[in-house]
């Protein structure tokens, strides 16, 4: 083996284990070394790392280089080209995750705070206060019956879950006890906070309408889960107003107290729980 050149050796097993030896000269003794260790501890100047057949990670812009306009960090490539980087973002303390414009993340040590950016807009900043902001765009709940845990507050409610939030529109039945003269018509709006529903409404007759006490409409945008009280006022003449009344064995009808309209207008609100 001694008088054999190198290219008369037999291949060696691929992948290696790193406990292969190798002979090197150190302080003019020749010595062994493992695979392992043949650089441990010891910066290794290349440029490019094979990550597979199909993708590289160079460090810099170009194979060799080490800083790119005063930063430091690891640019991904793969068989398409660039996609992004990671590293030291610039500033002290700031490490960034990027991956070209349409998606970044900046970790900054020094002031403590978080950014969350796509096509190089910042879309959310955790504070090292512990607020965080959503900058551009909306805080999205992803499943139903999630929301914003208020448990760290003070109280003794059986949940401190707020769950739901929604407005919309609706569209009053004309109820049983509502006699209409002429042509019937209405709208109405609503906004439901958590388990409560804020409902208003406008109902209209093309002569006149009247109630002596009765379901004045149906239709209610949500099913009434408990008793409540409104609001019901003749829009036409304000001294004759009563109360509408929802109550679940109504649902989701609202009964009405006396009221009539001689032109053919009534407005009322209520809330209720769902």
């Amino acid at each position: 083996m001694a008088n054999s050149k190198i290219s008369a050796l037999p291949s060696a097993s691929t992948p290696l284990a790193g406990t292969e030896l190798v002979p090197i000269v150190q302080g003019g003794i020749t010595e062994q070394v493992s695979i392992d260790n043949l650089t441990a501890g010891k910066t290794v100047p290349t440029g490019k790392l094979q990550a597979s057949s199909t993708g590289e990670v160079i460090r810099g812009t170009t194979s060799g280089d080490v800083t790119t306009t005063g930063t430091n960090f690891w640019r991904f490539y793969d068989s398409g080209g660039a996609k992004g980087y990671i590293g030291y973002g610039g500033s002290a303390g700031r490490f960034d995750v990027n991956s070209g414009s349409s998606c970044n993340m900046n970790i900054n040590a020094t002031n403590g705070t978080m950014e969350l950016a796509t096509g190089n807009v910042t879309r959310v900043t955790i504070e090292n206060s512990g607020n965080a902001t959503v900058v551009n765009g909306n805080f999205v709940i992803g499943t139903s019956g999630r929301g914003i845990d208020f448990s760290a507050t003070p109280g003794t409610g059986t949940s401190e879950l707020l769950a739901d939030y929604e407005e919309g529109t609706w569209t009053p039945s004309q109820g049983s006890g509502l006699v209409v003269t002429g042509t019937f018509g209405s709208s109405g709006t609503y906004t439901k906070i958590g388990r409560m529903v804020f409902v208003t409404a406008r109902i209209t007759a093309s002569v006149s309408m009247t109630c002596s006490g009765g379901f004045i409409c149906s239709n209610l945008p949500f099913a009434i889960g408990a008793s409540a009280t409104g609001s019901l006022i003749n829009s036409d003449t304000l001294g004759n107003s009563g109360s509408t009344l929802a109550t679940p064995a109504a649902s989701p009808s609202l009964y009405a107290s006396a009221v009539s309209s001689p032109t053919g207008s009534i407005t009322y609100s209520i809330a209720y729980p769902v």
